[in-house]
């Protein structure tokens, strides 16, 4: 499963196969953007802070 994390007007996303990954980055919370080993995700905290701290984020499921 491929998790896509959409802004307000789908003109950005960020996608992710770890589901809290994707959850975390949707709520605007890049203090929580680990991975499913532990590791810091740049990229989701970049578009934590871009995006979804002030806007209303979807999570889309995709099957692969």
């Amino acid at each position: 499963m491929k998790y896509i994390v959409w802004n307000n007007d789908k003109s950005a996303k960020f996608e992710t196969d770890d589901y809290k990954l994707a959850y975390e980055v949707r709520k605007g919370s890049k203090s929580n953007c680990y991975d499913k080993d532990g590791n810091y995700c740049v990229s989701a905290a970049t578009f934590c802070e871009l995006y979804s701290e002030t806007e209303d984020c979807t999570i889309v499921e995709v099957e692969e």
